[in-house]
């Protein structure tokens, strides 16, 4: 009988040990519903960003981070325009040291949002190529159709009618497999 204690005992050790863990890798219940509106609902997911301003000092640094990306995608996707490149400059050089290259994708796809809404379309070609680089290997395909959507479109403005061919090509092919000749 004593033997089924000392599993047991081994077992709530390592539970209590992973729910720890996870607990800290986890983010406030509202930054995930934010999440999780984003694609859908960017003015939902901004209200539950915007409730979390005031406890965001409280959070540990990625948390504060990640926060200020969501809300500035979110921002994007209401086509609010971005004037100044100060605060995705912050987010961009954080994740340049991380180490999370989906987060690095995501936040050098914003940064070429700002200097596309800043009227400097060979910054933001720069930064979506540099998104690239970031997420050659993600699974992200919903923010790898609208780099290459972005690319697409900035590259026909400038001129550059064959590579924006291709990246709009590109952009049809992630998002649902379509092969166009």
């Amino acid at each position: 009988m004593k033997y089924i204690y000392v599993p047991l005992l081994f077992l709530s050790v390592l539970f209590a040990g992973l729910s720890c863990q996870r607990a800290e890798k986890s983010y406030p219940s509202a930054m995930q519903r934010a999440i999780s509106l984003l694609s859908t609902r960017p003015d939902s997911a901004l209200y539950y960003l915007s409730q979390l301003d005031s406890q965001m000092a409280d959070e540990p640094e990625e948390t504060r981070v990640y926060h200020r990306l969501l809300t500035l995608a979110a921002e994007d996707k209401l086509y609010v325009p971005h004037t100044s490149d100060s605060l995705i400059r912050e987010i961009v050089r954080y994740y340049e040291g991380y180490g999370d290259s989906d987060k690095l994708m995501m936040a050098y796809y914003y940064q070429g949002s700002v200097w596309r809404d800043m009227n400097d379309a060979p910054r933001a070609i720069d930064c979506y190529h540099r998104a690239l680089e970031a997420g050659r290997h993600t699974r992200c395909s919903d923010l790898l159709i609208s780099i290459y959507s972005q690319l697409g479109t900035l590259l026909a403005y400038q001129g550059v009618y064959d590579e924006s061919l291709q990246a709009t090509r590109t952009a049809l092919a992630f998002a649902g497999n379509i092969v166009i000749p």
